[in-house]
């Protein structure tokens, strides 16, 4: 387990976050965890998804097709978990 995951495990032990759901607090964590690691992915779809297709600010289009064959699948996201 990394540091931020037993730190997030601790802060949530130490405010009995764990009450609410009646899940134990490791488990919060890791899904926490996925959550950021999930949120990285889509904001890195995001980016890729603008530099290609067209500019959001100027909204000037081009013509070459976006690539989103590395994009995220239901599997994937599952088993982030």
């Amino acid at each position: 387990m990394n540091d931020f995951k037993k730190e997030l495990t601790s802060l949530i032990n130490k405010y009995s976050i764990e009450n609410n759901s009646n899940t134990p607090d490791f488990i919060l964590a890791r899904y926490l965890q996925g959550c950021l690691d999930l949120f990285a992915n889509i904001i890195q779809q995001r980016q890729k998804w603008y530099s290609r297709s067209f500019s959001p600010e100027a909204k000037v289009y081009n013509s070459s097709p976006v690539d989103l064959t590395n994009t995220l699948s239901e599997d994937s996201i599952i088993k982030t978990f």
